[in-house]
């Protein structure tokens, strides 16, 4: 498993290349996400284009690393969701807690307002 990260406009994006976001919950991203913290970086995009499968373990990844950047006053934002990704967002109300963004772009241009 693989986290691809770039960054655009002092923006990090963070792509896993896994289809069950449940696969790189042991740890990959979670190190990742403490990582950037550590070099100050506080402003995230996850983008989940290639998820198709989520649990509550990655769910409970990704409530951890939004309380994480919020208590340092940055924010993680997600785009690309697949449509069962969506669905669970939705019923878990995850959808209430995080900013979802149809593209990469919009979720990147949503820093800099």
């Amino acid at each position: 498993m693989k986290i691809e990260q770039s960054e655009n406009n002092g923006v990090v994006i963070l792509e896993p290349d896994e289809e069950n976001f449940e696969h790189i919950v042991s740890g990959e991203l979670k190190d990742k996400i403490l990582k950037l913290i550590g070099e100050g970086k506080f402003k995230v995009v996850l983008n989940m284009q290639n998820i198709r499968q989520i649990r509550s373990a990655g769910l409970g990844l990704i409530v951890s690393a939004i309380q994480t950047l919020q208590k340092k006053g940055g924010s993680l934002k997600m785009c690309s969701l697949h449509e069962n990704v969506k669905e669970v967002f939705e019923l878990c109300k995850l959808n209430q807690k995080v900013e979802v963004f149809n593209t990469e772009n919009e979720a990147v241009k949503s820093f800099t307002g």
